[in-house]
């Protein structure tokens, strides 16, 4: 079975974090996680715009301390 991901990070070129990852199986189960820890404030202009304003960081953002195993 194959998975689909996609992971959403801020890269400032001196800063790397990770901000949210999801992924799809091809049976259609489907996990979203948001690091809520995230160091918000080390996002450049397009991150803010087009990552940060889509995400719930703020009503019930995922932390990422969840077992991948249990998931899929």
């Amino acid at each position: 079975m194959r998975f689909f991901l996609d992971a959403e990070f801020i890269d400032n070129g001196r800063y790397i974090e990770l901000l949210s990852i999801g992924a799809v199986s091809e049976d259609g189960r489907e996990f979203y996680a948001q690091n809520v820890e995230a160091h918000f404030g080390f996002a450049d202009e397009w991150a803010r715009d087009n990552i940060l304003a889509r995400l719930d960081r703020c009503d019930g953002g995922t932390p990422m301390d969840w077992p991948l195993g249990g998931i899929m």
